[in-house]
């Protein structure tokens, strides 16, 4: 269901250089003028209706095709630019095409979608707009598929697995094999410590659930480099780690969170969603450049749990205990 809003939502701010902190977030030096024009333009469902049951991840298509994972009708749906609905893929089940564990994540690659299920780890193919292809348990054993997003050099898959080269690669064209990304290993203490991702051409952001810190991968075969996100608060400091170091138990998870998940614009901006360590949580996005710098902090009107941004500008927030999506346009200009 399409909402609309008669006034438009514009948030305008401008950073300069040397001035005092931004939402705790201190800004760094260097031309002076970042702006940000967020207008709301519309809304998916409600929280007052069944549209759906809870949100999990969104990707958008070149065309602009909205597709959002719902694992409580077990089905992923697809949407138009404007909100409209156009199909769903998937039901509950256990045969060809059907969803039994939670859907995770999903992209999109020529005429295919892609869904990865956690709990039976597997991933399903669907040939676009509707019919299913084929479903694939992934290559290595104990690795549980949690997000996926399409490169110029293939799917990319990030998850939980027994070690940290488990957790992020390419997966070749028939998924049935993996080529390791590897993560940097100082950033890495929990093998449960989940990874988000969203993805450039040529690039695949990773940003650690559980920590503060951001990981760059390029996928042309340079060296991966990060950079930790600061916010006002300091981050919780995880215990030591190991070699024999116990790692496998989300119990040792700490409870301090910092980010809920992040997305890339076409021009390499990089917005983090923050958490308990932002001064609004889940209203306050985090924008930084690929090199680490902190060029603004834009606070969504709503409560977010999931963020995407689209090749024209377009950014959609989850909203709503997870059961709507709000969609904003998105329009940044500066000087850097």
């Amino acid at each position: 269901m399409l909402r609309t809003v008669p006034t438009s939502f514009v948030l305008i701010s401008l950073i300069f250089a040397g001035a005092s902190a931004l939402l705790g977030c201190e800004h760094d030096g260097g031309p002076d003028h970042f702006a940000v024009e967020l207008t709301h333009v519309g809304s998916i469902g409600d929280p007052a209706d069944t549209e759906f049951g809870t949100i999990g991840r969104l990707t958008v298509d070149r065309e602009g095709i909205l597709y959002v994972t719902d694992s409580t009708n077990r089905q992923v749906v697809a949407y138009d630019a404007e909100g409209n609905r156009l199909h769903e893929m998937g039901r509950g089940g256990e045969g060809p095409g059907e969803f039994s564990g939670e859907i995770r994540g999903v992209a999109v690659v020529g005429d295919s979608v892609y869904v990865a299920e956690a709990s039976p780890s597997r991933f399903h193919v669907f040939d676009k707009p509707l019919e299913f292809s084929r479903r694939i348990i992934p290559p290595l054993a104990g690795f549980i598929p949690m997000e996926l997003v399409s490169t110029n050099a293939g799917l990319v898959a990030g998850g939980l697995g027994i070690d940290k080269d488990s957790r992020l690669g390419i997966l070749s064209d028939d998924l049935g094999s993996i080529e390791p990304l590897s993560l940097i290993r100082s950033h890495y203490d929990y093998a449960w410590d989940t990874l988000l991702l969203d993805a450039m051409p040529d690039t695949v952001v990773v940003a650690y659930l559980f920590r503060n810190v951001v990981e760059i991968h390029p996928l042309d075969g340079g060296e991966p480099s990060a950079f930790t996100v600061a916010a006002g608060l300091s981050p919780p400091e995880p215990p030591p780690v190991d070699e024999t170091t116990e790692r496998s138990s989300p119990e040792a998870i700490p409870s301090d969170f910092l980010l809920w998940d992040v997305a890339v614009d076409t021009d390499g901006h990089i917005f983090l969603l923050g958490r308990d360590l932002a001064e609004k949580p889940g209203q306050d996005v985090f924008i930084y450049n690929s090199t680490g710098d902190h060029l603004h902090t834009l606070t969504l009107p709503e409560p977010s749990q999931r963020i995407r941004i689209a090749e024209n500008g377009q950014l959609y927030a989850v909203t709503g205990e997870g059961t709507s999506i709000d969609i904003y346009d998105l329009e940044i200009s500066s000087n850097r």
